[in-house]
């Protein structure tokens, strides 16, 4: 199952309390979004077995860059290494695809993600099933 989820991807905010009660979730609609887009592109329902997620974050170059700094970027040569920190990215999207494309995120068994350069910016989740130990999936 792959689902592509348009924009500049998003990274989990730290949890902020306010008040006796619990606080406001500032990220609620852009959760909201990613959930929606998760839901319109699933094909199946809720995944129940153990699964391997790949996480491609693809992100747009500075505006402010140099034309040739932008080539080396989009061609590879240039890596992604400044902010929103990888753990967070991932964070943000499993939580958002929870009950959504599997059951729960225990489930995931196995996971690799990068961050790249891109001309469009999105976000790319991958979920695989895993066999069991008979070979069989779930």
């Amino acid at each position: 199952m792959v689902i592509v989820i348009p924009g500049q991807p998003v990274a989990k905010m730290r949890a902020r309390i306010i008040g006796k009660r619990g606080g406001f979730d500032p990220q609620h609609k852009v959760k909201n979004f990613y959930r929606w887009v998760m839901k319109s592109q699933k094909r199946n329902a809720a995944l129940s077995a153990a699964f391997h997620v790949s996480m491609y974050f693809h992100f747009a170059p500075a505006a402010s860059w140099s034309q040739k700094k932008k080539k080396q970027a989009l061609s590879g040569f240039l890596k992604h290494t400044s902010s929103p920190d990888l753990d967070n990215l991932e964070k943000f999207v499993l939580d958002c695809a929870n009950g959504i494309l599997y059951e729960d995120d225990r489930q995931i068994v196995s996971q690799c993600s990068c961050k790249i350069y891109s001309d469009v910016p999105r976000t790319v989740l991958e979920i695989e099933l895993l066999p069991d130990k008979s070979g069989s999936f779930q």
